[in-house]
């Protein structure tokens, strides 16, 4: 049965009965009904590399290109805000695998096939000039082939230059890589964010025929302790668009699941309390988070074993 129909059948029911208990038949058929079906608490799922380690991967764009050709994300983006989630610090790892394979093969052309030509100056060097040509046309804005007819010597020592020049980028831009990808599989192997904000994730659901309206903030409620936990709608500054503008309330529409996160923010609660929580998570303590409605009542609840990993 769809929302319209349990309308119809309410609205039939209400006028078979009538009067004022027609109306509520009508009012407990429609209305809706939340559930927490599942909670954890968890660190948030931010990771953030140190500022030196950031700034040599801003500066490899090369890298940063590559892979932003394959995902629908900015990679640049997440470089600059020095803001990363777990999937995307694994995606990155898998594609930097291939990305290293093809430096690895330009590196050896160089040193195998265009140096040793290069550097016999003979007519081979004739061959090469498709392959360098851009290189030679972003370094000295002109055209090797006609450079090459006018001064070979020059023009060849100036490609021996790309060259050793292209392997020492290459080796710099390994170096940084590696660096970067060390402490992506620190992170992955600690399992956790680097953040020390802690979040409590729930999954929602209303199974009733009626759009149901929560305020964005909950309670959570630690033995006679009690936390303010408003709803993170965005970690990420460029997650945050006007379509999901910061709200004092949320809908959860019939008949959906929602799985939504709520944060443990210091600036509603004392860091005292905060940390005193922490510890407890992390030893393990049962919790109850309560949704509230809009006139600050309990909409749903669930009580769980909150235990940090």
């Amino acid at each position: 049965m769809d929302a319209n129909s349990a309308t119809i059948l309410a609205a039939i029911l209400g006028a078979v009965i009538g009067g004022p208990a027609g109306f509520f038949i009508e009012r407990l058929v429609n209305r809706p009904r939340l559930k927490i079906s599942y909670a954890e608490a968890a660190y948030e799922d931010i990771y953030s590399f140190s500022v030196g380690i950031q700034q040599n991967m801003m500066r490899h764009v090369y890298f940063a290109d590559f892979v932003g050709s394959q995902v629908s994300w900015s990679v640049k983006q997440r470089f600059t805000g020095n803001l990363f989630s777990r999937e995307e610090l694994r995606i990155i790892r898998e594609l930097s695998q291939h990305y290293m394979e093809l430096q690895n093969q330009l590196s050896d052309r160089i040193e195998k096939e265009y140096l040793p030509v290069l550097k016999q100056g003979d007519a081979g060097v004739d061959g090469l000039v498709a392959e360098l040509e851009t290189d030679y046309k972003q370094n000295y804005n002109a055209v090797l082939s006609d450079d090459l007819k006018q001064n070979r010597e020059v023009v060849v020592s100036r490609l021996i230059a790309l060259c050793n020049l292209s392997l020492a980028r290459i080796d710099l831009a390994r170096r940084w890589l590696d660096q970067f990808l060390k402490q992506v599989e620190e992170f992955l192997k600690h399992g956790r964010g680097t953040s020390d904000r802690i979040i409590i994730r729930i999954s929602l659901g209303n199974s009733g025929y009626q759009a149901a309206i929560i305020k964005t903030e909950a309670r959570l409620l630690v033995g006679d302790r009690t936390f303010r936990t408003p709803m993170q709608t965005a970690s990420r500054p460029w997650e945050s668009t006007e379509t999901r503008r910061p709200s004092q309330f949320y809908v959860v529409e019939p008949k959906a699941f929602s799985v939504v996160e709520f944060l443990l923010d210091e600036n509603l609660n004392a860091r005292a309390d905060l940390d005193q929580l922490r510890e407890d998570l992390q030893r393990g303590v049962r919790v109850s988070l309560q949704t509230l409605g809009i006139a600050g009542d309990t909409a749903a609840s669930h009580s769980f074993l909150g235990q940090l990993r």
